[in-house]
């Protein structure tokens, strides 16, 4: 997570999208910002270890 930003009080708006989904990780990537200004407050990408399906 990379903080880019201070949010002015107010609501924040996460905006999501999955950049890969294999069998076994998931990539995905999140912009945060402030509904009060529009101003990038963060961005995340993470990696999602899924775990194997049971039989």
């Amino acid at each position: 997570m990379h903080f880019l930003s201070g949010a002015k009080p107010g609501d924040l708006i996460a905006e999501a999208k999955i950049l890969k989904a294999g069998r076994r990780l998931l990539i995905a990537e999140c912009h945060i910002r402030s509904a009060v200004d529009d101003s990038l407050c963060a961005h995340v990408i993470g990696t999602y270890a899924m775990p194997p399906a049971e039989k």
